[in-house]
């Protein structure tokens, strides 16, 4: 079962809470910057809240979707943050924006639930409708695991990411 945990404002995983969600309707939207946002956490250890609930069907696995989404380290960017000089670095103690396809103008197209992405994402972007916007915790048994990725991520990283499902086709 699914259990939940409360954030701050700058959206960051806190402490657990002993009560569950009821999950949210198609017609509600959930605006978790506020002072007690909830973040659930699935089975897997994914951890997620909705910024925006979607309308629509939920994709189906191996369905062509199309996100936008931007990728940090050490958790979600604070309002008005500048990207940390630490990024990259062993002292990686300010959240560090790692990719954007906001950045590149370019949103990113894939088939959801056939392992083209990280474990995370397929998960996470199952459970969306079109039009959504979501923020996800992605364990390191969910993303690159104990080999990183590269000189950007490395070993064992929790990610953090926010995602907007654009389409599903």
């Amino acid at each position: 079962a699914a259990s939940s945990v409360v954030v701050g404002i700058a959206g960051t995983p806190g402490t657990s809470r002993a009560e569950t969600n009821d999950p949210v309707s198609a017609s509600e939207s959930v605006a978790p910057a506020s002072e007690e946002a909830v973040f659930v956490t699935s089975d897997s250890g994914l951890q997620y809240v909705d910024l925006v609930v979607g309308q629509g069907a939920f994709p189906s696995p191996g369905q062509s979707v199309k996100v936008h989404y931007t990728g940090w380290l050490n958790g979600f960017d604070a309002p008005g943050m500048p990207p940390s000089k630490y990024c990259g670095e062993t002292l990686q103690v300010p959240p560090c924006k790692f990719d954007s396809s906001y950045a590149r103008r370019t949103p990113l197209s894939f088939s959801v639930g056939a392992g083209k992405v990280i474990k995370g994402w397929d998960e996470g972007l199952l459970s969306m409708r079109p039009g959504g916007k979501r923020r996800l915790v992605v364990p390191p048994n969910l993303a690159y695991g104990k080999r990183g990725a590269g000189a950007i991520i490395p070993p064992n990283a929790v990610l953090f990411f926010e995602v907007e499902l654009l389409a599903v086709n």
